[in-house]
């Protein structure tokens, strides 16, 4: 994300663009903890303390297909939503960089997945006004998505990509910043002309991260990952649905390729909410490690990634296991408000 950022900014003013010194990204976006991706960073649970050090990036509303302002579903969204970045960026286009973007799914606002729509049509008026679309791939590339890369689901190149994770399986830390050959060649000059860019690390390049890649990309060919990423996204999309859908506490199953996301969520009419302060899937989570599954919950949201390598029938015991620690999640709050309503009914009674 570092690297990301400083490219962006340098090329523009190697290219003479003095004036584009700022970002932009999402509301409740995440890209980092470091303090230049904490700017375009949209959780206060990691930017609050550093404000004072943080450049922050400008933010804009963002896609959320649950909660569609439009009333819109995914089969008749034109991403009308994109209304508020286009009007960002026909007001400050000759300011801003580039436009950060995590592509198809927003992870920590909550697996929060939107429509290739709305990609297609930030490619577009990026290239319109000369901004630079970064995509933040770090955690949906690899096939995560059901694509190579996520930026695929829009027929979509990126001027600069940020990769790491599943490029070494998770064995070794290992990251890659892509970036085009027009932004390459713009840095490309004599040595006496200046203008390198400048950033490194005691560890860049390092040889075994460097072998463990190309032997993870090795694999992907020859055992045609993606190709079982889709067969084993299929089953998990069926089975949850058959389990989850007409649960009264799970207000949307949504999946896109390997990535499955349940909202949790009060009444599912309204789609109201549970309180923040019950830290529902928190505790949902901690009766799921008992079952022998770990769960991660974000906000009200939890969600399914799996490895690659799961069997079906882990699939089936992950999901099982999921609905029954949900279940008694519920059946013991159940039991608490009943408790407080019995209590509630003495106020002001001398028993």
């Amino acid at each position: 994300m570092e690297i990301a950022l400083k490219i962006s900014f340098q090329y523009h003013q190697e290219k003479g663009n003095t004036k584009r010194k700022k970002f932009v990204s999402l509301k409740n976006a995440y890209h980092g903890e470091t303090l230049g991706a904490l700017g375009v960073t949209d959780v206060n649970l990691f930017t609050e303390l550093y404000k004072p050090l943080i450049k922050e990036a400008l933010k804009v509303e963002g896609p959320d297909c649950y909660r569609c302002s439009w009333n819109k579903k995914p089969v008749n969204c034109e991403a009308e939503c994109f209304i508020h970045m286009q009007e960002l960026l026909e007001e400050n286009g000759d300011e801003i960089a580039g436009v950060i973007i995590e592509p198809m799914v927003q992870g920590a606002a909550g697996m929060n997945m939107y429509s290739p729509k709305y990609l297609k049509k930030l490619r577009a008026l990026t290239i319109e006004k000369g901004v630079h679309f970064i995509a933040d791939e770090i955690a949906v590339g690899f096939g995560r998505t059901g694509k190579m890369f996520a930026c695929e689901h829009a027929d979509i190149s990126p001027d600069i990509m940020c990769v790491g994770k599943g490029l070494t399986a998770g064995y070794f830390p290992m990251a890659l910043t892509l970036i085009t050959d027009e932004i390459y060649n713009t840095f490309y000059k004599d040595y006496l002309e200046g203008g390198a860019f400048l950033h490194s690390h005691s560890y860049s390049g390092n040889p075994l991260g460097c072998s463990v890649a190309v032997e993870t990309l090795k694999i992907f060919k020859e055992e045609d990952i993606l190709k079982e990423v889709e067969k084993k996204a299929q089953y998990l999309e069926k089975k949850a649905r058959e389990i989850f859908e007409n649960h009264k506490n799970i207000g949307e199953y949504r999946q896109i390729g390997f990535i499955g996301a349940l909202e949790l969520v009060k009444d599912k009419e309204k789609k109201e909410r549970f309180k923040s302060y019950e830290r529902a899937t928190y505790e949902i989570y901690k009766i799921g490690l008992e079952k022998g599954i770990i769960i991660r919950p974000l906000g009200d949201v939890i969600y399914f990634m799996p490895p690659y390598t799961i069997e079906l029938d882990e699939i089936d015991f992950m999901l099982e296991s999921c609905l029954e620690a949900i279940d008694e999640y519920l059946i013991k709050r159940e039991k608490v408000e009943e408790k407080n309503r019995v209590l509630n009914n003495f106020v002001g009674f001398e028993v």
